[in-house]
C-alpha cells in the first residue's frame, strides 16, 4: 500500500503536469523531470528539469503551518545561444499555465486548493560550458501552501 502524498509532493506533480504539454510538442522538449540540484548536466536536450528548494517555514497558527519552497525550472537549450528563443517560449508558457491554475492560486469555483499561491520571481539565462556550451533560461517560482499540524497530507 502507497501512503498517501503530501500537499507538497501534490504541488509538485501540479507542477510537472503543467509542463507536460511541450513534452514533444513543437516546442520540442524531449524530457522533463525532476531533479535535486540545479548543476546536474543533461545529455537529452531540450529539456526542462524542476528543481525544489528546502521549504521555509512563514507562519504559524493553531491549526498549522504557512510553508514556501522555490521552484525552479531549468531549460536547458542545445546552444548557448538559443536562436529559435526556445527558452523564452517555453518560460513564457510555463508562466502562463502556472499563473492560471487554480488549484496553485488559491482554489477554484469549488473552493479546491493545493496552494495559497504560487509568485512568479523572474528568469535568469544561463550557459553551461562542458564539453559543449548549453544554455537556456533557469525560470523561479515561490510557493506558498498550508497544512495541518500533524497531517502533511491536508491543507486548510
Amino acid at each position: 500500500m502507497n501512503p498517501p502524498k503530501s500537499i507538497k509532493q501534490q504541488i509538485i506533480a501540479a507542477l510537472l503536469k503543467l509542463a507536460a504539454p511541450l513534452l514533444k510538442n513543437e516546442a520540442g522538449i524531449r524530457k522533463i523531470e525532476r531533479k535535486r540540484t540545479l548543476f546536474l548536466l543533461e545529455d537529452t536536450k531540450p529539456a526542462i528539469h524542476l528543481v525544489i528548494t528546502p521549504e521555509t517555514v512563514m507562519g504559524e497558527d493553531t491549526r498549522g503551518y504557512d510553508i514556501e519552497f522555490h521552484a525552479l525550472y531549468k531549460i536547458i537549450c542545445d546552444d548557448a545561444r538559443d536562436p529559435a528563443d526556445l527558452a523564452d517560449g517555453v518560460a513564457a508558457f510555463l508562466q502562463s499555465a502556472i499563473e492560471k491554475d487554480p488549484q496553485l492560486n488559491g482554489g477554484d469555483n469549488n473552493g479546491a486548493s493545493l496552494a495559497s499561491w504560487v509568485k512568479y520571481f523572474g528568469d535568469t539565462p544561463f550557459t553551461q560550458e562542458e564539453l559543449k556550451p548549453d544554455g537556456g533560461i533557469l525560470v523561479t517560482f515561490l510557493v506558498r501552501y498550508r497544512r495541518l499540524k500533524g497531517d502533511p497530507n491536508t491543507t486548510y
